[in-house]
């Protein structure tokens, strides 16, 4: 009796033995799914965090303001002609201001270089550089002389003149052939 008693108490401690492993493999299982599904829950946290500080990062960049006198306009236009002027350079366009820039900012572009931008290219970029942001769009006006215009929206006025709070561009279209055959 007592051998019998020794073996179901050894049988028992084996069945139990082997219950134990089966809990730990099962919660050593349980426990790698809870690690891999935090790490994935963490790495679309991190890809998230990295799209709203890029979303932050362009929003920065929009610098869209409320103008309320002609003067803070005429400054404002000065304080943006030199990033308007950076990115024409590099897209191939040399950029002229005429007017008082008391209601609208008139800007010449001329081709300066052999290889240079579309005028839609460069109404987007003078845009971009002087509000943060360009429209999809671009529609142009045929002008006198070979040159061709748009009207771009780049701050709020609180007056109603037309105009106002835009950059109304102008464009020369190259290869204008001249009299007497040359370019």
């Amino acid at each position: 009796m007592k051998q019998e008693l020794l073996e179901m108490f050894a049988g028992e401690c084996e069945r139990l033995a082997e219950e134990k492993e089966t809990e730990r493999e099962w919660l050593s299982d349980f426990a790698n799914m809870v690690l891999g599904e935090a790490a994935d829950m963490l790495e679309r946290q991190q890809h998230r965090i990295a799209e709203l500080e890029a979303q932050r990062e362009r929003a920065d960049i929009i610098k869209w303001h409320r103008i309320h006198t002609p003067d803070e306009q005429e400054i404002f236009y000065l304080s943006r002609l030199p990033s308007i002027r950076t990115v024409a350079r590099t897209l191939g366009y040399a950029i002229g201001v005429h007017g008082s820039m008391r209601r609208d900012l008139d800007l010449i572009a001329v081709p300066w270089v052999e290889k240079h931008s579309t005028p839609d290219a460069l109404a987007k970029a003078i845009q971009y550089a002087a509000c943060g942001m360009h429209g999809d769009v671009v529609t142009w006006q045929q002008k006198p002389c070979g040159r061709i215009a748009t009207s771009l929206p780049i701050c709020w006025t609180e007056d109603n003149r037309p105009s106002s709070g835009h950059i109304d561009l102008s464009v020369m279209v190259s290869n204008v052939v001249l009299e007497g055959g040359g370019k």
